[in-house]
């Protein structure tokens, strides 16, 4: 009876493995809750999807104009790359020093001969020079130095010296002082409603119908200003030229897909102002006179 309920037990986990039955069987040990049975995972009778036919909809991927400038971007970034290599030129080589000659004594000439290849067998030990030992190094004389009174210091002055001032000329204020010279540039929060885009892309982040819904809805026959930033995303990015370029190019494509959304939701075209800027974030709209 004892073997059969066994065998029996096997039988109702062959469907289990080794850790699943041990599980089990620690589960019905300490009882409660983690002993009762779960429901099964959801779905687990739904039929399998068919692969061949997903996804159904088309990947909502970035204009082509916005692609070529991230190809453009990531070609500026490869020959960066590749010249600051070139510039910096190959990695050194340290040459290869050759190994210290064996110094033979009396005793490794003596047990090594046999093991040698390239000594005679029976041939006698090389004989070793005498040298006499070299003498012990001593520490350096101290020399002390004399001071130096033959002159004064100079007096040094408590705080810097005036401005130079030209007769018939004004010096502008930030000449004198020490502190860093700041950009006229607005950080101001444009006006106008916020549509929010993806990073280096003209997608907007969610569907934004119902913004452009609601500013349509707002115009009452007044003009809508445009402004379209690129991915900077601060005024001491340091852009070089070019980068500004493609940045400005950026923000105008952004623009460019607000005004369609809006154009859909019946603002005519010719009530449109598109602008574009390197810094800022996402597009701003805005309602004018």
């Amino acid at each position: 009876m004892l073997i059969g309920g066994f065998l029996l037990g096997l039988a109702g986990c062959a469907h289990q493995d080794g850790v699943e039955t041990t599980n089990q069987w620690w589960h019905n040990f300490e009882g409660g809750e983690i002993a009762k049975l779960r429901p099964p995972p959801p779905g687990q009778s739904d039929p399998y999807p068919l692969v061949s036919k997903t996804p159904t909809q088309e990947p909502d991927l970035p204009s082509p104009a916005a692609r070529e400038l991230q190809t453009q971007q990531l070609e500026m970034d490869r020959n960066l790359a590749q010249r600051v290599s070139a510039a910096q030129g190959p990695l050194p080589v340290v040459p290869k020093t050759a190994p210290p000659a064996p110094v033979f004594t009396p005793n490794n000439a003596t047990m090594g001969a046999a093991d040698d290849k390239n000594t005679v067998p029976n041939s006698a030990p090389a004989p070793v020079a005498s040298s006499k030992a070299a003498p012990e190094l001593a520490m350096p004389q101290l020399v002390t130095k004399k001071t130096v009174t033959s002159g004064s210091l100079p007096d040094m002055p408590s705080a810097p010296p005036a401005p130079i001032s030209f007769a018939g000329f004004a010096v502008p204020a930030t000449a004198s002082s020490a502190s860093s010279l700041v950009p006229d540039i607005d950080a101001s929060t444009p006006e106008g409603t916020l549509i929010r885009f993806q990073v280096a892309t003209d997608q907007t982040v969610g569907d934004a119908v119902a913004s452009y819904r609601r500013i349509a809805g707002q115009r009452g026959g007044k003009r809508v200003k445009i402004l379209g930033f690129g991915a900077a995303m601060s005024a001491d990015a340091g852009l070089a030229p070019a980068d500004q370029v493609r940045e400005v190019s950026l923000g105008l494509l952004r623009a460019q897909t607000v005004a369609r959304g809006l154009v859909a939701q019946g603002v005519p075209q010719s009530m449109i102002d598109l602008q574009g800027a390197a810094i800022g974030d996402g597009v701003r709209v805005r309602i004018t006179k």
